[in-house]
């Protein structure tokens, strides 16, 4: 029979470390996290570029949360271009981190990491195996052809067009398999978000 030493040391002994099958399951999603990072994170420190400083830095609609509204309705500066998600995004930026360009790009790599880590989603419904989708995702995360679309500011609308797409396309099929009206709403939704950061979300509809 255990004594009072036994149970005052079982009280306050160390929780259990997490089972090895617990981090082989997040050990994908951190993978991507790091490789995204390591792959652009140099560029979080940069300043403003080719059309940052009109698009954001000069835009007045930018540093004025009141102005939401008209960014929302409103064509882009360069009409007939309609992105109102992504112009919106530089009034949250620019409420968190001021005109510091850092917090601008780190938001960008998150994006980069968010959109590989949806891929990774996506893929693994239509991979029986683990190791196309992650690699599939590792491409997405730190190919150089993906460099201007994190490291330009301006360029952030490709992101939030990518993230949005897959996450329509996984809503989707999830939908179909679980014939969930719900899940069916909500990639319609995504799809909609999608059109409102760059007309080439339109491409979830061939896919």
């Amino acid at each position: 029979m255990a004594g009072p030493e036994t149970v005052e040391r079982s009280a306050w002994a160390a929780p259990p470390v997490p089972s090895r099958r617990r981090l082989a399951a997040w050990a994908p999603a951190l993978l991507l996290v790091a490789a995204t990072f390591a792959a652009h994170g140099r560029g979080i420190v940069n300043g403003f570029v080719w059309d940052d400083p009109s698009i954001v830095v000069e835009n007045p609609a930018t540093a004025d949360l009141s102005q939401l509204g008209r960014v929302l309705l409103s064509p882009d500066e360069t009409p007939p271009y309609y992105r109102p998600l992504n112009r919106a995004s530089y009034l949250l930026d620019y409420q968190l981190f001021g005109m510091d360009p850092r917090g601008f790009h780190l938001v960008n790599v998150v994006l980069q990491a968010a959109c590989a880590l949806a891929l990774y989603g996506l893929a693994r419904r239509l991979f029986a195996a683990r190791a196309p989708a992650l690699l599939a995702a590792l491409l997405l995360a730190v190919h150089p052809i993906h460099v201007e679309a994190v490291a330009f500011v301006s360029a952030r609308n490709n992101l939030f067009a990518l993230l949005f797409a897959i996450l329509s396309l996984s809503l989707l099929a999830d939908a179909a398999e679980r014939r969930s009206p719900g899940r069916a709403a909500l990639s319609g939704l995504a799809f909609f978000l999608a059109l409102a950061s760059k007309e080439q979300g339109a491409m979830v509809l061939p896919v």
